[in-house]
């Protein structure tokens, strides 16, 4: 208990905040001559823990990023001072040059050395008859889906159909009966470490990202799989990191140069719009250098303008970089326009296949989305 106060105190994450909480907690009342005592509060040695007891609780209540998080803003406001007024960059990312954004995409698509080269294969993903059951609940039934390598695929239905449950089934956060096939490698029973390894990525409904840090910062953490060196050598900063660590910087700068995010890269995530935050995402999962990228509903919280250069980007991504996705979307418009071929899905279950306008115009499919009363409206 004494150590997790004074990580409250100082401030997780504040080494000097931490060492200075560790002098107050531990060190002060060593110095306290023994039987000082003073008026008010009579024998120093019980009164001491008892003072600290009550700093704990309204440190806690008044300043719950402690002492460091105090320190940090007082460097800010001095740092400003010294800087003078600084012109704050637009938060949306920027138009990119062409010919920029072909050559870092060419760059982010070579496979980092060390790491096995991949074989080109024409089916990158094949999943048949994949099941997904908690307890009594099968949340996936005999889900099969094939993408190919240069597709876009579509994966739309209603909230609660399966989607997710699907993306977790292939990137190993979810139980699974039935194969998953990934360039011909069998998925069930692999961690989703090594499912990276070979090229998979994907981002989630709910950021995926860390808001407390820079964007440049989640970019990094986003290709931990590409470091080769143990964890030890990182922490000492070793000579062996010191080449994968350059890297790794590197290829988070291209990412940021392909997504117009390179003037965003040390701004706090969290400070930046919504939609931008969606955009920092994709590119964290492919500063990863995947082949296949599953991207659970990119769009959501988008305007309609920002969801139409979304699907511009996801276009490009197939097209400058060679990569495959799998789309989860409610926005039926960008699968129409972006996809290649779609699937839908109802309580887990495979309802219809094929190509995005044949797909949405199924009356099955309209009844999932809609219900059943309004196709009845549209049919009559």
């Amino acid at each position: 208990l004494i150590l997790v106060a004074i990580v409250v105190v100082g401030g997780a994450g504040s080494p000097v905040g931490i060492c200075m909480a560790a002098f107050f907690v531990r060190g002060l009342p060593n110095l306290v001559p023994a039987g000082a005592s003073l008026p008010l509060l009579g024998d120093l040695a019980t009164a001491i823990p008892i003072v600290f007891a009550a700093f704990l609780v309204i440190n806690v209540v008044v300043n719950p990023e402690g002492t460091g998080g105090q320190l940090r803003a007082l460097r800010g406001r001095v740092e400003r001072l010294l800087e003078g007024p600084r012109e704050r960059p637009s938060p949306r990312p920027q138009a990119t040059n062409a010919a920029a954004s072909a050559a870092s995409a060419a760059d982010l698509r070579r496979v980092p050395r060390g790491l096995p080269a991949r074989l080109p294969v024409r089916a990158l993903l094949v999943a048949r008859d994949v099941t997904v059951q908690y307890g009594g609940v099968r949340a996936l039934s005999e889900m099969s889906l094939e993408v190919r390598r240069g597709e876009i695929v579509g994966l739309i239905g209603a909230n609660g159909a399966g989607k997710s449950t699907f993306f977790n089934a292939v990137s190993g956060l979810a139980p699974v009966r039935g194969s998953i096939r990934y360039r011909e490698q069998e998925l069930v029973g692999a961690d989703p470490a090594r499912r990276s390894r070979i090229g998979l990525a994907r981002t989630f409904q709910d950021m995926g990202l860390i808001r407390a840090d820079t964007v440049r910062q989640n970019m990094l953490l986003a290709q931990t799989w590409l470091a080769r060196y143990p964890a030890s050598a990182g922490i000492l900063a070793l000579g062996a990191s010191v080449p994968d660590e350059r890297e790794l910087r590197r290829r988070a700068d291209l990412a940021l140069e392909l997504f117009g995010l390179d003037h965003l890269a040390e701004e706090t995530l969290g400070g930046l719009p919504y939609g931008t935050m969606r955009i920092c995402e994709i590119a964290a999962a492919v500063s990863a250098g995947p082949d296949l990228l599953l991207l659970d509903e990119a769009s959501a919280g988008l305007t309609p303008d920002e969801a139409h250069q979304l699907g511009d980007r996801f276009l490009a991504l197939r097209d400058e970089l060679g990569l495959s996705l799998v789309v989860i979307e409610h926005h039926v418009p960008l699968i129409a326009r972006v996809c290649d071929y779609a699937y839908c899905l109802e309580s887990g279950e495979l309802i219809a296949e094929g190509a995005p306008a044949d797909v949405t115009a199924q009356p099955r499919v309209v009844e999932s989305f809609l219900g059943k009363g309004s196709l009845q409206g549209a049919t009559a």
